[in-house]
């Protein structure tokens, strides 16, 4: 038998570094997949990789990365992150298109109605933002203010189809971007939002989740959901709903799913009226309603319909 030949660094690839071969397009897919801190450390793996963050499809900037105290938020560590996403906003190569974009930043706010602007400006496919809010900076809560996306018309959010907010305070604008700037727009998830706008329009939307928001529309009207190519809507209430929510104009819709916890409040009249706007809906799934038939006393169609009393 010839004898086995000795493998040296690189575990028989000779030493070669066969991942800075790759194309740049393949290696800006590999770096969407790190933490945005992470992605720009690879400058230091060789020349090859050096910029190349910089037109990578995807960009995940989260404050966790900068944490200086296990968990505990500290004034450094706010800095160094806040230093890091503006130098990496206005360094990102404008012409290179961003197919993802996802932001954790707790508590503070401010930043972001700056870093929102250049994000836009790099027309995003999906958007994700995430900033839970009460949290402790010293000795004093820190409410974040309402975030205002900017209207920079439908050239910028063209290709926007996905929009996840969660945690997020939403100013009266929010309706006219999802109306007027979005006219791809395909799904959009609002979790734990402080909602003040009063209405969801939108011509392409297919999936609609409003998941344990807040109810802070200043108009003391339900909130109207127009979407004819809706297929998917869910609503979860955890607390409070007192103006409740009205669809119109949904004859696409598949399945519906209607959600009070405990605890959580929707108005009976308000109730009948959503029910009602959800009558061409295929599946229909009820959970945590004490008085099912009473809601569907009018509905001719109640045991077509699959519903649960009951939280899983």
């Amino acid at each position: 038998m010839p004898p086995k030949q000795r493998r040296g660094h690189g575990s028989g690839a000779g030493g070669v570094d066969r991942l800075s071969a790759l194309p740049d397009e393949i290696l800006g897919v590999i770096l969407s997949f790190l933490p945005a801190r992470q992605a720009v450390q690879t400058t230091v793996l060789s020349p090859r990789w050096r910029g190349l963050w910089r037109s990578a499809p995807g960009v995940a900037l989260d404050e966790r990365e900068f944490a200086v105290a296990r968990g505990r938020r500290t004034q450094e560590a706010w800095r160094r992150f806040e230093s890091f996403a503006t130098n990496l906003l206005s360094s990102r190569c404008s012409s290179a298109p961003l197919d993802t974009f996802r932001l954790y930043a707790n508590g503070r706010i401010a930043p972001v109605d700056e870093w929102i602007p250049r994000v836009v400006e790099c027309r995003p496919a999906a958007l994700e933002i995430q900033t839970p809010n009460n949290v402790v900076l010293g000795h004093e809560y820190d409410y974040p203010p309402c975030l205002a996306f900017p209207h920079l018309g439908s050239g910028f959010y063209g290709r926007l189809k996905t929009i996840r907010l969660v945690d997020v305070e939403l100013d009266a604008s929010f309706s006219e971007l999802l109306s007027s700037d979005c006219p791809a727009l395909v799904d959009l998830e609002l979790v734990g939002c402080s909602n003040h706008f009063p209405l969801i329009a939108s011509a392409t939307l297919e999936k609609l989740v409003i998941d344990s928001c807040y109810d802070c529309n200043d108009s003391a009207e339900p909130m109207l959901v127009t979407a004819p190519s809706l297929t998917f809507f869910k609503l979860r209430i955890h607390e409070d709903c007192s103006y409740g929510i009205s669809v119109c104009d949904a004859a696409s819709l598949v399945k519906a799913c209607i959600c009070i916890e405990h605890g959580g409040y929707f108005p009976t009249e308000d109730l009948n009226k959503l029910l009602a706007g959800l009558s061409s809906v295929q599946t229909l799934e009820l959970k945590g309603f004490d008085n099912l038939k009473t809601s569907f006393a009018s509905r001719e169609n109640f045991d077509q319909q699959q519903t649960s009393k009951n939280p899983n």
